[in-house]
């Protein structure tokens, strides 16, 4: 069994300035949005030697894999617009010289995947230099499962000073799909081990998982009932120290 989480964020600032006879309009623009995955895979499989032997054996692996994938997206927006008039206004008894709209959006939104499926894979190592061997390792399985999307949509508005206008009530929206999917998912591991005795050894590898189509997102259209399906590639180092019995 394997488990992983990632997280990643990004913040965006911009502002705007425009200038006429009676005044001026001034923007201002903040974007926040955060990025969490988690992932988990179990495996129960069986092995048969094909190549060799003992620990250096190339070894036949069949059996079924169980998989999660999960994708959980904060974002917040906040927009203003100032409006600033070189004679003061006068609206419902108010007087102001200037007024600033606010609109303040928050999306949070969640895609996942749960499948189980077959998985067929190979592993084996190979001697070289005395006690260094070189391992290798490759699975391939197809998970049949669904994937499941949901976004809430909240939006506010303000104005200040108050009293000068109407405010829309806050609104709020929910956006969901679930689907059935197959997502193929490969995995290859290579390294080097050393034995340090007949049966413990120390390795290094670096190993490649591969999710096609695992979960469902927002395109560039923003459009929920139009989703589109995103690969995910998890790569990285991995050091293992290994006993046999």
């Amino acid at each position: 069994m394997r488990y992983g989480e990632g997280r990643t964020s990004l913040t965006a600032v911009s502002a705007g300035f425009l200038s006429f006879p009676t005044g001026s309009l001034t923007t201002a623009n903040s974007a926040e949005a955060t990025l969490s995955e988690r992932r988990w895979i179990a495996d129960l499989a069986l092995g048969r030697d094909i190549i060799g032997n003992g620990a250096d054996a190339m070894q036949l692996k069949f059996g079924v894999r169980t998989a999660e994938f999960r994708a959980m997206t904060s974002a917040l927006n906040n927009q203003s617009i100032t409006f600033r008039f070189n004679t003061p206004q006068t609206t419902n008894g108010i007087t102001y010289s200037s007024f600033t709209q606010g609109f303040t959006t928050s999306a949070p939104q969640e895609s996942t995947f749960l499948g189980t499926g077959p998985r067929v894979g190979v592993d084996g190592s190979v001697r070289f230099a005395g006690s260094w061997a070189f391992d290798y390792l490759g699975d391939i399985a197809v998970l049949f499962g669904t994937q499941k999307f949901q976004r809430t949509t909240n939006a506010s508005q303000s104005l200040t000073p108050a009293g000068i206008g109407t405010v829309p009530a806050p609104t709020t929206t929910f956006d969901s799909s679930s689907k059935f999917a197959t997502v193929f998912n490969p995995d290859i591991q290579v390294g080097v081990s050393y034995w340090m005795t007949q049966a413990v050894k120390v390795s290094l590898s670096y190993r490649l998982d591969a999710y096609f189509n695992v979960i469902t997102a927002l395109d560039n259209q923003n459009d929920p009932t139009k989703l589109q399906r995103i690969d995910r590639y998890v790569h990285g180092p991995r050091a293992a120290v290994t006993v046999q019995f």
